[in-house]
């Protein structure tokens, strides 16, 4: 499966393979998250889209789109995140589009098993087979007043490809006795 990114404005996205570490699973007691092998197997699946100017960013807990602050520790370069959407939403630009093979979807999450205090990425499905458009990951703050903090390099998106259909074609099915 190939997987083309086309810079669509100034500097393209960095984007580096998912490693398998974290930093919560490296504080466990010998490393002893390690050994869940699905864990591993997640951290690991897809690429990392990573932040390159480091922010902090504050919801006051308002539902307008100016209810989100934004602070940049760097005042000569542009932030990839703004508030687009307004309800406690914080946007962050791809400025890149993607391109898969026929058949490929991009699911559009925030870095699995890497949970960040206070906001949690929400999570799309972007048929990159055919779509003209970027997109935007976005996170959704949890709690009000808060302020959160994205370092330069950190990762703000995670992408893994879907062959589409796949949910369609499989059948989950109830084995359970429920008549006694």
């Amino acid at each position: 499966m190939r997987l083309i990114c086309y810079s669509t404005s100034g500097e393209p996205p960095k984007i580096v393979a998912a490693p398998v570490e974290r930093d919560w699973m490296d504080r466990t007691d010998q490393g002893f998250a390690y050994r869940c092998l699905p864990l591993n197997i997640a951290n690991a699946h897809g690429w990392l889209l990573l932040n390159p100017v480091p922010f902090v960013a504050q919801w006051n807990g308002g539902p307008e789109v100016g209810a989100v602050d934004l602070f940049a520790h760097a005042a000569d370069s542009p932030l990839l995140a703004s508030s687009h959407f307004g309800h406690g939403v914080l946007t962050f630009n791809v400025n890149a589009l993607f391109r898969t093979e026929p058949g490929y979807d991009l699911l559009v999450t925030g870095p699995l098993n890497r949970p960040k205090d206070g906001i949690q990425p929400l999570t799309g499905v972007v048929e990159t087979d055919w779509s003209p458009f970027t997109f935007t990951m976005n996170w959704k703050f949890t709690r009000k007043h808060s302020p959160i903090a994205f370092e330069r390099d950190e990762p703000f998106c995670m992408i893994l490809p879907l062959k589409r259909g796949l949910v369609e074609e499989g059948r989950a099915r109830d084995t359970s006795n429920r008549d006694g």
